[in-house]
């Protein structure tokens, strides 16, 4: 397993520890924590050949939220866990690490009633036969025409006003207002139970961020992977060849005429051309002075408690050839800090399998938590497996994360994705993580791309050329949304040839 670049240990970076000093001349950037944005964007930099940059990062591990914890020789990913068809860049970067995935082909389904009646996610979303999957389809296109009305004003930042508080409205109510029942239902299985909160409160701004059609394309035709070894295991590789220093928590950050000076906890300064914080914006604001403007923008940003509990019972409680269940009993906000989705952890792959001793027992749980404690949410658990005819034996690890900010109405409404944008690079700072897109690696990783070349244009030698490369890149990710079409046919076809034993692979060739 590949293991973090530390402070005393940064082999193959071309970067000592005391000086900083590397073959490159241009731009110094620094970068403020090395999650998954800090680490994308880290590497994203270091592809361009024309920057030095490091990542400092408070903590004594990368990944932030891709968290992977071992168990008896098998890594389960605990909160981040997929990538899905159309995380282009993720699986370009897992084939030059020559890490493996697995497709994962056991379906996502729901238990609904009492009964615990097992509904497969399209049944749930649009109604069982062929009948009420063709009444679905012209909301299914209806909502496509939406999203890409609202993609290409968010790309070119021109929402308008009256927009504006169209997105501020919670998902629930804006897909009522659309006539889009279908699509309110495959947000309830995919929003909620992900830990990304509950439909009467996420904006709809946030939502359409990540319910993009190749997202609901993924689903379908079960273009869904894990990584071999853990997601986790991702950034650490892809650190190897980055200057990051663990265990360096940032107290501030300067902005000073010839550039920001980034200072860390323990004293040392980090002279600077940009930085790139990476950490939510609440913490961000906190860090820089109120000449850049955050604060306002940091009180208008909410977040929420995500907990997962890891856990062995005594029996498997559903059927082996399932991925996970959603409990629709649960999917409401009067039921906060329940059981919202039990998820299957290992086995996954032939790989796994062989190195899993009780692999059919152990699971993960997701809760919105709110004021819950975690023993509050290991107790609704207990019921919830007793509930589905098993026992917890034991509860291996519990963790707890601040998940998913998002911002209030008023701001929506005030249009604040709009004014986040505008003071991008102002004074040197950049502005990444979930707080400027979506808490999902590919939004992430979009945003990243999309500050390097906004760098490309502010910076570069053939701005033009640039420019013209940005409005490309933004062009593309829309074009990607449409190339599903084909592919979910192609993918149907290949599914049914797809011989025995062959789902665990190096990363698919048409990713």
């Amino acid at each position: 397993m590949s293991k973090p670049v530390s402070d005393t240990d940064l082999s193959g970076t071309g970067i000592s520890a005391e000086t900083g000093a590397t073959p490159f001349k241009e731009r110094r950037i620094i970068i403020v924590g090395g999650g998954c944005s800090g680490i994308s964007a880290a590497k994203l930099l270091a592809e361009r050949r024309v920057y030095r940059v490091t990542v400092l990062e408070a903590g004594d591990r990368l990944g932030g939220k891709a968290e992977t914890y071992w168990h008896d020789g098998t890594a389960h990913d605990l909160a981040t866990c997929y990538l899905a068809w159309g995380y282009g860049t993720a699986f370009r970067w897992l084939r030059e690490k020559g890490m493996r995935v697995g497709r994962i082909q056991r379906p996502v389904v729901l238990l609904k009633g009492d009964d615990r009646r097992i509904v497969s996610l399209s049944d749930y979303a649009s109604g069982v036969g062929i009948a009420s999957k063709m009444r679905a389809l012209p909301q299914a296109v209806r909502y496509i025409f939406l999203w890409f009305r609202f993609a290409i004003a968010e790309a070119n930042n021109s929402t308008s006003a009256r927009a504006a508080v169209d997105l501020a409205m919670p998902f629930s109510d804006w897909c009522r207002l659309k006539r889009l029942p279908v699509i309110e239902r495959v947000g309830a299985r995919a929003l909620v139970t992900a830990g990304y909160g509950y439909l009467e409160a996420l904006p709809t701004l946030h939502c359409l961020r990540w319910l993009k059609p190749s997202i609901l394309f993924a689903g379908l035709a079960t273009q869904v992977y894990e990584v071999v070894g853990g997601i986790g295991n991702l950034w650490n590789a892809l650190a190897l060849d980055l200057d990051v220093r663990l265990n360096h928590e940032v107290a501030r950050i300067e902005t000073m005429p010839d550039g920001p000076v980034v200072t860390t906890r323990c004293g040392k300064a980090f002279a600077c051309d940009d930085v790139i914080i990476a950490v939510p914006l609440s913490q961000s604001a906190k860090l820089l002075g109120p000449d850049v403007g955050l604060a306002q923008f940091a009180a208008s940003m909410r977040s929420h408690k995500y907990a997962t509990l890891l856990f062995r019972t005594d029996r498997p409680i559903f059927a082996s050839h399932h991925e996970s269940v959603g409990l629709e009993k649960h999917l409401g906000s009067e039921t906060l800090g329940k059981t919202l989705a039990i998820r299957r952890t290992a086995a996954k792959t032939p790989h796994a399998a062989c190195n899993e001793s009780d692999n059919d027992r152990i699971y993960v749980s997701y809760h919105l938590q709110g004021t819950h404690s975690l023993d509050d949410l290991e107790s609704y658990l207990r019921e919830d497996i007793k509930w589905l005819g098993g026992h917890v034996e034991a509860v291996l690890l519990r963790r707890s994360f601040d998940y998913m900010q998002t911002y209030d109405q008023p701001a929506i409404r005030a249009n604040i994705a709009t004014r986040i944008q505008d003071i991008q690079g102002r004074q040197g700072i950049w502005l990444s993580t979930a707080s400027s897109s979506f808490e999902a690696i590919e939004n992430i990783i979009d945003r990243n791309e999309e500050i390097v070349a906004e760098m490309a244009v502010r910076y570069g030698r053939f701005r033009t050329l640039a420019a013209i490369r940005l409005r490309l890149l933004r062009l593309s990710r829309l074009m990607k949304m449409v190339s599903f079409l084909p592919r979910l046919v192609l993918a149907g076809t290949n599914r049914s040839r797809e011989p025995a034993g062959s789902r665990e692979n190096s990363v698919a060739r048409n990713q």
